[in-house]
């Protein structure tokens, strides 16, 4: 049978980035939600437990790592999927 989306977080803070991001994705293999700030990914990441987060590390004012340290404490971590 077919498989269900992939649940995907992708967080940059510039839409050019973003747009780039999602072009290299293939279509219909990710259901994509998207942030332009750490703050706003982390309430997507608490609503939407997101298999995969695609994350820019030079945001501001939380930059990439601070997010995943917020990620961390809250423990929210996406699911493990096995590579295939």
């Amino acid at each position: 049978g077919a498989r269900a989306p992939i649940k995907a977080l992708l967080v940059d803070y510039e839409e050019i980035a973003r747009y780039h991001a999602r072009q290299l994705l293939p279509r219909g293999a990710f259901y994509l939600r998207e942030a332009a700030d750490a703050r706003t990914a982390l309430e997507m990441a608490r609503e939407e437990k997101p298999d995969v987060i695609i994350l820019d590390l030079n945001m501001k004012p939380i930059d990439g790592l601070g997010f995943l340290e917020l990620l961390a404490s809250e423990a929210i971590r996406p699911r493990p999927t096995p590579a295939r």
